[in-house]
């Protein structure tokens, strides 16, 4: 079990965490996990704000399901690997959620050595949502979620490893398709005044969407000590709009 309290200055604090069970079956990994988690998509999803206007905190939304995943993986150059979560969301003002998402996939080790290894492969992913919340008016989260999602990659991974250094660069390319139901603009409806909001029954248009993205990925770690690790890394990715990296760093403790 592993629990640990949002960050202090947020405008919804609370608990997450999660516990997870572990085994195998026939040379198939699998873990079972029961889960609280924050949705990080966007500062209204992750920590909430207040609405200027009336005063209102809406936003944090927590993920809560349960996950079950699998790998199948004996050494040789061939690998697989799968996950499916079902959740219910919910946060402070915001209207409740459901979801179902599976993602899996296939991989080559073209390299497959002690201390190096490439490899490419094949994933998939599909997504449903029962509603369209990924507004940012009162009752709205502020996340992705579209009532259908599929999409189709093709990963490519590249690792290696020293006695005090190890490091990763990876990315994909991928075709994803996604469609959205028409969505009210305020979910929530007792949270608004209809006398000072004019758009208060308004409603917004859903549709669908196809296209090509990428991501990019490059992470480097260096062993201080026999317990002491220090590492940074990079993320970026592009479907519609221009990229937006994610830089973040670390300093870890291996007992």
């Amino acid at each position: 079990w592993i629990s640990a309290p949002l960050p202090l200055g947020m405008k919804v604090v609370d608990w997450v965490g999660g516990i997870a069970y572990s085994g195998s079956w026939d040379h198939i990994g699998w873990t079972l996990e029961a889960h609280r988690r924050p949705v990080s998509s966007s500062l209204l999803s992750m920590g909430g704000q207040r609405d200027p206007h009336t005063g209102t905190v809406w936003g944090g939304v927590r993920r809560n399901g349960v996950a079950l995943s699998g790998s199948y993986d004996r050494g040789g150059p061939h690998g697989l690997w799968g996950s499916l979560s079902a959740d219910y969301l919910e946060g402070k003002n915001v209207e409740n959620n459901s979801s179902m998402r599976w993602m899996g996939g296939y991989y080559y080790k073209l390299i497959n050595e002690d201390n190096r290894r490439v490899s490419v492969g094949l994933s998939n992913m599909l997504w449903h949502y029962d509603k369209d919340l990924s507004g940012y008016t009162l009752g709205q989260g502020g996340y992705y979620s579209p009532q259908q999602y599929v999409s189709f990659g093709i990963p490519v991974n590249y690792r290696q490893r020293t006695e005090n250094w190890s490091w990763e660069l990876g990315g994909s390319v991928s075709w994803s398709y996604a469609n959205t139901s028409r969505q009210a603009r305020y979910p929530l409806q007792n949270l608004v005044d209809s006398t000072t909001v004019p758009d208060y029954a308004a409603s917004d248009d859903g549709g669908s969407s196809n296209g090509f993205g990428y991501t990019l990925r490059a992470i480097v770690e260096r062993r201080l000590s026999s317990h002491w690790f220090v590492g940074a890394g990079v993320d970026t990715r592009r479907r519609k709009t221009n990229p937006q990296p994610l830089f973040r760093s670390a300093l870890l403790y291996a007992g």
